[in-house]
């Protein structure tokens, strides 16, 4: 989702991450021994970096490794041998890392760790990284010295930090991180230990773009308990505030993960087999520890979004699962169990409403976005409620998901589909057109709509729903309300034995039908439009009318069967040349344009045959002319294809 500001949100939660994960370990090495913490950083770093604008340098990244090893080497030199920060740990850095030591530090050794007094048998250390002004051709790195508090009593090492923070500078972004504090403990010769990174503020601008979003907050608590030879792992994520520049407010976000019943023996072997590298450990790691039960839990998951708290928490296991199962695919899934509960505010799901409708209308004005809004927010909620995905409490829409056997249930109802489809479908390119449709549209005219709907229409100043109610209420003796519409369409009062018939259903030849419309003047025809698949046609315009006003026009428009936006797409006649301009905008009920429009450079001769294919997915209507794409955002439910022709002669050809 991209804000109207320009900061692309999934972008910024990025830089949160990875700033998480390329700066802890300067503090808290034993955050690699943490299978949660290692899942957690894989999946939703997997996710947000492909977003990511930059990457840190790879100078950066192998100095910090190499930083990180010496501490893991000196918190923990091996068996029966005592813990001494302040003496190397005698092993030397790679060659690829004295370098890149040597690049951002000056030096290949810049940690220094110095011993500043004793308490009983506690022996008290101070560390010191120093500042860092680096630069790579567009790139710079820039932070204070980093400083730690070290407490050592026997086995257990206590370590406190305490630094101002880095900025980095790429050409299109900048980063702020300031006022990052963390602790941590571990006993050597156990894997219980607890840890905790809190960081003041993030900044994060586009510095060619509008773009700019603040947090404020942020905390990461991570801990491991052990009970005989299981562990339990938990891991906490909050943000206190998330501001972006167009007004998008986001507080008390939190995610509080838990994975319970690990087989502590099995991790040792398994983290000490990866040494430290946490892709090789999650390859290793999902088999054996399924095959001995641990399970995954989310406690929590919520944030606060346009007045409401967005709730979320369930479970996740493979109990039962045998060695068998996980060489097969649809075993696999089969041996998943999983329950969750969510919870979303009415007043959240209408603020999701206003920024989607921001997102698709590309930042209009406010006064034109209150109707697609409320168009929205309207599809959202009797999605969710007609098609049984939620069910209403109070002010707040609940659902409660179960997955078993590779079946999903949601409140009590099955789904159509699978597990395994779900994934599959949500992993499906978005702009992968979807299948072909190559069935006969169906035509729905006017005298087919209901009362309702044709009010609706006509309210919204359509001039063939005007036609059609001043023929309905004529025809039924109904003076009033066939006066008030036949003085708004034009036409007299028609009586029971006129009964005029004002449409004339579209003829096919064949999968082709032909329209012609006078100068200034325009023909509509009305179809059903299947959102999920994709409609492929030929078009052509030709004997062109001139107009003072008109162009000669073939347009493609895809609504909602109700009044609601349109998104067209229009072949008219350029200038005075024998060539067409192909062009997409976005227009309101009342046929209001919304937003700025878009065209192709490429023109096409009047005359011959437009290539055409249209589909929707669920932010956007796809217009491709000739496999040249045009967007338009969608913010209703798609239902319907207009077709209209204007000045000139109109084929239309399906595919």
């Amino acid at each position: 989702m991209r804000t109207p500001a320009g900061v692309r949100i999934e972008a910024f939660s990025s830089w949160i991450i990875l700033y998480y994960c390329n700066t802890s370990s300067f503090s808290l090495p034993t955050l690699k021994k943490s299978v949660l913490a290692a899942v957690a950083a894989a999946c939703l770093s997997g996710n947000a970096l492909a977003a990511k604008p930059a990457d840190f340098p790879s100078d950066i990244r192998i100095a910090r490794q190499a930083v990180e090893n010496e501490l893991a080497r000196r918190t923990d030199p091996g068996k029966g041998k005592p813990i001494r920060l302040d003496q190397p740990s005698g092993q030397q850095p790679r060659e690829a890392e004295k370098a890149a030591l040597k690049a951002v530090f000056g030096t290949e050794q810049p940690l220094q760790i110095k011993r500043t007094g004793n308490s009983g048998k506690t022996i008290q250390y101070r560390a010191t990284l120093p500042a860092v002004d680096y630069r790579k051709d567009d790139t710079r790195v820039t932070w204070q010295d980093a400083n730690w508090q070290y407490s050592v009593n026997g086995n257990t090492v206590d370590a406190t930090l305490r630094w101002p923070g880095f900025k980095a500078y790429w050409p299109d972004f900048n980063l702020d991180v300031a006022d990052i504090r963390g602790t941590t403990r571990q006993t050597r010769g156990t894997l219980a230990h607890q840890q905790q990174v809190q960081v003041g503020s993030v900044d994060f601008i586009e510095t060619k773009g509008h773009g700019r979003a603040h947090a404020e907050e942020l905390a990461v608590r991570e801990e491991t308990t052990a009970t005989k030879n299981k562990l339990d792992q938990r891991i906490e994520f909050s943000i206190q505030r998330l501001r972006f520049e167009n007004g998008v407010a986001l507080d008390d976000l939190h995610a509080d993960l838990r994975l319970r019943d690990l087989n502590a023996s099995l991790w040792q072997q398994l983290t000490e087999a990866a040494n430290g590298d946490e892709d090789t450990v999650i390859r290793k790691l999902l088999k054996p520890l399924m095959l001995q039960g641990a399970r995954l839990e989310l406690a929590d998951l919520s944030g606060t979004f346009g007045g409401g708290k967005i709730r979320l928490h369930g479970s996740l296991g493979m109990p039962g699962v045998k060695p068998g199962d996980l060489a097969d695919a649809v075993a696999a899934f089969n041996a998943v169990e999983a329950h969750l509960h969510v919870e979303l505010p009415l007043a959240t799901l209408r603020s999701f409403a206003v920024l989607s409708t921001y997102h698709a209308l590309k930042s209009p004005g406010a006064q034109v976005l209150d109707q697609p809004a409320d168009q929205a927010y309207s599809y959202m909620l009797g999605k969710l409620l007609g098609d049984g995905y939620a069910r209403l409490e109070k002010d707040q829409l609940v659902a409660d998901i179960d997955i078993q056997h590779n079946h999903i249930t949601i409140n009590g109802r099955a789904q159509p589909y699978t597990l395994i489809e779900l994934l599959a479908k949500l992993h499906k390119q978005t702009r992968q057109p979807p299948e072909d449709d190559h069935t006969l549209p169906t035509e729905l005219l006017w005298r087919d709509r209901a009362l309702e709907q044709l009010l609706l229409f006509g309210h919204n100043g359509d001039h063939f729903a005007a036609a059609e109610l001043c023929r309905r209420y004529g025809v039924a003796g109904d003076a009033d309300p066939a006066e008030r519409w036949c003085a708004k369409a034009g036409m007299p009062v028609p009586s029971a034995s006129d009964n005029p018939q004002l449409e004339a259903p579209v003829v096919f030849n064949n999968r082709s039908f032909h329209d012609s419309a006078a100068a200034g003047r325009f023909n509509l025809s009305q179809f059903r439009f299947d959102a999920s698949k994709a409609r492929g046609m030929t078009v052509k315009l030709s004997n062109p009318q001139q107009h003072a006003q008109w162009a000669p026009s073939i347009v493609m428009c895809i609504s909602a069967e109700a009044p609601s936006d349109r998104a067209c797409l229009t072949l008219s006649k350029y200038g005075d040349t024998d060539r067409l301009r192909a062009s997409s905008r976005l227009y309101a009920a009342d046929s209001r344009p919304l937003g700025e429009g878009h065209a192709l450079e490429r023109q096409f001769p009047l005359g011959e045959p437009v290539t055409l294919k249209l589909y929707v997915d669920e932010r956007q209507a796809h217009f491709l002319v000739d496999g040249q794409e045009l967007l338009e955002g969608v913010t209703f439910p798609a239902a319907m294809l207009l077709l209209s022709c204007s000045s000139g002669d109109c084929d239309f050809t399906f595919d």
